[in-house]
């Protein structure tokens, strides 16, 4: 992901949380593809060893020719997080709706901080419903909003597996659903935020 000296700027988006199972490869895959259907050249780095992208690892020459990086991160700490986060514009932190992802996640916050303070912060609940597990949730959203966090919603929805195990992005396997019209708000956010920080 390192750029020769004299080369301009990539800005990258580093889709992270050490908690694994909060979507981090289903938004790092989503962004992609909305930066591809707006003719926006991005190289893709799958750095999470469980895989599960649709996206695979783009070769020399894609790297090269990238107006914008999208790296799915791995749900642990590793000492290669801290470089890519190093090299980041926008930071998108997904997170599910229950009490077990608050901690982990207020854990990568500080690390975000210190790692990249000047990163544009992009907060995604994803697989958010109308319970009141989620209500009761809603104390820490507000929490990382006065952080400084953008927060935006993902709601829970089979369809985005099935948009997945077809190799698609959720905008055009279920045009029109919830679920689409809310991942293509995440993407236009953070690709306006990569050109914000270009």
């Amino acid at each position: 992901m390192t750029k020769h000296p004299n080369s301009k700027h990539t800005p990258t988006v580093s889709v992270v949380n050490q908690k694994g199972g909060v979507g981090k490869s289903f938004i790092a895959d989503e962004l992609a593809w909305a930066f591809e259907r707006a003719g926006v050249p991005v190289a893709f780095y799958d750095v999470d060893a469980q895989g599960g992208t649709c996206h695979k690892t783009s070769n020399a020459d894609e790297q090269d020719a990238a107006a914008v990086n999208v790296v799915d991160t791995p749900g642990a700490l590793i000492d290669e997080l801290h470089d890519v986060l190093k090299q980041t514009d926008v930071v998108v932190l997904p997170v599910r709706p229950d009490e077990r992802d608050v901690e982990p996640t207020e854990r990568m916050m500080r690390i975000v901080e210190r790692d990249c303070p000047r990163a544009a912060k992009v907060l995604i609940v994803n697989a958010w419903t109308r319970f009141l597990k989620a209500a009761a949730f809603e104390p820490h959203i507000d929490t990382w909003r006065d952080a400084g966090w953008h927060v935006l919603y993902v709601p829970q929805a089979e369809v985005v597996g099935r948009a997945g195990a077809a190799g698609q992005s959720v905008v055009t396997f279920a045009r029109g659903s919830r679920v689409a019209n809310a991942a293509r708000d995440v993407c236009e956010h953070v690709m306006g935020q990569v050109i914000g920080h270009a």
